[in-house]
């Protein structure tokens, strides 16, 4: 649940409630994460807002990878549908990852997971860098 949550709240927005959708998201990260997400995503606000840019998931498949250090790599296939200026976008496939740590639940975070990291990337530049990593793996055996 935790993770449909964060997902929620990262990419199902409009201009109307991005500012306070990412707002909600900072709670839930470290904070030398937020600084860093408040940042980058600066310019995808603004786009979001003065494009008309809405952005919804309508499936994904969340796989989880705990490292037995209080960690999770959370990596997430997700189909995103949208509308730029009320025009509807065709369908796309992306893979977002979560760097989690596993904290004490709070007032704030009532998860207990705090996100260390989100990259968000198209599925197909995700398979090149995950292909491109497997051959690697190969060559050093």
């Amino acid at each position: 649940k935790a993770i449909n949550h964060y997902l929620g709240l990262f990419v199902n927005i409009n201009r109307s409630n991005i500012n306070e959708k990412y707002r909600q998201l900072e709670d839930y990260m470290s904070s030398s994460f937020q600084s860093r997400f408040h940042s980058e995503m600066n310019d995808f606000i603004e786009t979001v807002k003065n494009e008309d840019l809405t952005e919804y998931l309508t499936d994904t498949k969340i796989q989880p990878v705990y490292d037995g250090n209080g960690n999770v790599k959370v990596t997430i296939l997700a189909k995103i549908n949208g509308t730029l200026k009320g025009e509807q976008l065709e369908p796309k496939e992306e893979v977002i990852t979560l760097g989690l740590k596993v904290i004490l639940p709070s007032d704030l975070n009532n998860w207990g997971l705090q996100i260390q990291e989100i990259v968000r990337s198209s599925a197909e530049s995700y398979k090149s860098i995950s292909n491109l990593k497997q051959r690697k793996v190969e060559a050093k055996q």
